[in-house]
């Protein structure tokens, strides 16, 4: 099967877009069923398919970043760095406490 470049997908439309990224997962399913059951006939497809999966979707992602005004995109950035600030994802988010011999945290 020929490659689908980014050009030709960028002329559809955004239900097209969407039609089509649910053709390609619907495929990519099946033939995930193939390789498991070892009927695959073509390997080389399912590389294919995640790609042009991954062209739809990007596409569809920069028609949704054009639409929006350059002022509500920086106030998505903003609204999602305080929302990272406020969570307490900070520099010690995620990391197990250290502690000394005698059970205190050196930090507080």
């Amino acid at each position: 099967m020929k490659t689908v470049k980014a050009g030709k997908i960028r002329e559809q439309a955004a239900a097209e877009l969407d039609k089509r990224a649910g053709e390609i997962r619907e495929e990519l399913f099946k033939l995930r069923f193939q390789h498991a059951t070892g009927q695959l006939e073509n390997p080389v497809r399912l590389r294919t398919l995640r790609r042009e999966l991954a062209r739809v979707l990007t596409v569809r992602q920069e028609a949704g970043s054009r639409s929006a005004k350059p002022a509500e995109r920086q106030g998505r950035v903003v609204e999602e760095q305080a929302r990272r600030l406020t969570s307490g994802a900070g520099e010690d988010a995620g990391r197990p406490g250290r502690r000394h011999a005698d059970g205190q945290d050196p930090r507080s």
